[in-house]
């Protein structure tokens, strides 16, 4: 392995990628416009 890759990546929910502190089920969840195009890059 590289010493230069990313082995994990640890991203809070709420308030991070989405949500406004309300959610209560996974269903209800709204992602920001951003988040897949972020989370490709990690990829």
């Amino acid at each position: 392995m590289s010493e230069n890759q990313i082995q994990a990546v640890f991203i809070d929910r709420d308030g991070t990628i989405g949500g406004d502190g309300e959610v209560i089920y996974p269903h209800e969840f709204q992602a920001f416009p951003f988040v897949k195009g972020s989370i490709d890059l990690l990829k």
